[in-house]
């Protein structure tokens, strides 16, 4: 059992806004698809821990809905340990499946983290493991040396899961992998916090 003065704050963020939802493919809009994943992940937070008897070593927080500034002015107002952004991975014109976590070039927490999760959400997810990457930006097909927004601007170790393509989702992602995704993904926020990187 963690004492109250151990306990870590973490961040879980809805990649995009419902203005400018991300990317779509058939009937699947990315900011819609998160969300319903960051619910099931909170549910798996509340059933894994009975908080009368066992308090978790950290305190998983959703981070409110908003354009990307507001997002990141939140959470770094709000004295975050860690952070982590929920993405769907897409392309247009390919059939592409696999994961992947992004972490800010440089940070060496960040590497850290991003391992740790990629570690246990990959077997779960049962796709494949495109492991851990620099997160920066694309422009014409090739990757810049520019970090994300979210990656460079936030004052704590953040990372971004891309789970899975959304050309490939309805192919590849049950109620099953979902419930297993979000166990790992609890299970490997455990290790971060006990490892404290």
């Amino acid at each position: 059992m963690y004492k109250d003065n151990d306990m870590k704050r973490i961040g879980l963020s809805a990649g995009h806004y419902p203005e400018k939802s991300g990317a779509v493919h058939n009937e699947l809009i990315e900011h819609e698809l998160i969300l319903e994943w960051i619910d099931r992940i909170f549910d798996v937070y509340d059933d894994t821990y009975d908080f009368d008897s066992q308090e978790p070593g950290f305190d998983l927080v959703p981070i409110p809905v908003g354009r990307l500034t507001e997002k990141v002015r939140f959470i770094n107002n709000h004295d975050f340990d860690y952070v982590i952004e929920l993405h769907f991975n897409s392309v247009g014109g390919r059939i592409v499946s696999g994961s992947e976590t992004l972490y800010m070039p440089g940070s060496n927490r960040g590497f850290e983290f991003a391992t740790i999760v990629q570690e246990n959400i990959a077997p779960a997810l049962q796709i494949r493991d495109r492991g851990i990457k620099e997160g920066v930006y694309w422009g014409s097909r090739e990757r810049t040396l520019t970090p994300l927004y979210f990656l460079r601007r936030t004052n704590c170790p953040a990372i971004i899961i891309e789970p899975e393509f959304l050309q490939s989702y309805n192919k590849t992602m049950t109620d099953e992998v979902i419930e297993d995704f979000s166990r790992a993904f609890i299970n490997a926020l455990d290790e971060v916090v006990r490892l404290n990187i």
